[in-house]
């Protein structure tokens, strides 16, 4: 088998070898200069540019947080406000949950309807294990107070905004009952007019409505007391008893009314 000396053999072949060696070595220091140049870009700029993508990844978790902490926070309050039974209770969700979309509002609302509602029925509030009991005129006219003052925390967040409006005028709407209610029937015809004048773009019916409110104010300008049960049960005992006369039928109703059998 012939073999080859050195320094001796094609010269194509040789003119090969000594390319391939070139190319590899052209390539060796290609990779060893990007190497050194990314190490230098690591010491003068890239801990700078990793220190702010980790400063941005941290605060995308913790915008993640806090959007599922806020989440929680507000379906808490919807539920708190849906759970709530009395004045009280509806205070502390307004108060709890102050930043929570129209929950303060609602919870507002809502105290004082019952409020007023237990002026209109003449009882006191309380957990429904509790007997209700008549109330006093001293605690009728702090119910009416403590309502007004609630339906007017209500008034005083408006902002003008078309989503509020509907609140606005529920809320001026129950401060013209109380004012019914303590005999000004002047200031109640001035909310019913005020609650016309806030959605009378949005919602022309429920202004012509307000104003309809407002003009029968003036047609019942005295407060009509109803008696209690107390007073009615009273009433009962001392009117004297009624002797009613039999009805009188006559005999072609009755045999209408109760044929007789057939024989």
């Amino acid at each position: 088998m012939a073999t080859r000396t050195p320094g001796t053999g094609t010269p194509g072949i040789l003119a090969t070898d000594r390319n391939r060696l070139k190319e590899v070595h052209q390539s060796d220091l290609t990779e060893g200069r990007i190497n050194q140049d990314f190490v230098d870009w690591l010491q003068t700029k890239g801990m700078s540019y990793l220190l702010a993508a980790l400063i941005v990844l941290c605060g995308y978790f913790a915008w993640v947080r806090w959007s599922h902490h806020r989440t929680n926070y507000q379906t808490e309050a919807w539920q708190n406000l849906q759970s709530a039974q009395l004045p009280s209770s509806f205070e502390d969700v307004a108060q709890r949950y102050s930043d929570v979309g129209a929950v303060p509002q609602l919870a507002r609302i809502n105290a004082a309807q019952q409020l007023l509602a237990a002026v209109q029925t003449g009882k006191t509030l309380g957990a429904d294990t509790e007997a209700k009991k008549d109330l006093t005129p001293d605690e009728r006219a702090a119910y009416l107070d403590r309502a007004d003052g609630l339906f007017g925390q209500v008034v005083q967040t408006d902002d003008g905004s078309d989503r509020q409006a509907l609140l606005i005028v529920k809320a001026l709407t129950g401060r013209a009952a109380i004012a019914e209610s303590k005999g000004n029937a002047t200031l109640a015809k001035q909310y019913h007019n005020q609650a016309a004048q806030r959605v009378e773009a949005l919602f022309p019916e429920l202004a012509a409505q307000s104003r309809r409110r407002a003009d029968a104010v003036q047609e019942h300008p005295q407060l009509v007391s109803l008696p209690t049960q107390a007073d009615v049960a009273s009433l009962q005992q001392q009117s004297k008893p009624v002797t009613l006369d039999p009805v009188a039928v006559d005999p072609w109703v009755y045999d209408l009314v109760m044929p007789k059998e057939s024989d």
